[in-house]
């Protein structure tokens, strides 16, 4: 089992068990089982909440 983080040229983000297809010794292909899409957010502008119901931004 090989689990791997796969950057592909289309710009999406893969996560799976990557294993290799050969013929003879020379890999020709990648078989990928049970693939994910990664897509990771971050908000704009982290803010903190507090309990007194103040709210401070971070930049």
């Amino acid at each position: 089992m090989s689990i791997k983080l796969v950057m592909l040229k289309s710009g999406e983000d893969i996560i799976a068990d990557v294993k290799e297809i050969k013929s003879n010794e020379d890999v020709i292909g990648y078989y990928f089982d049970f693939p994910l899409v990664v897509k990771m957010y971050q908000p704009e502008k982290p803010t903190l909440l507090t309990e007194d119901g103040s709210n401070k931004e971070y930049s």
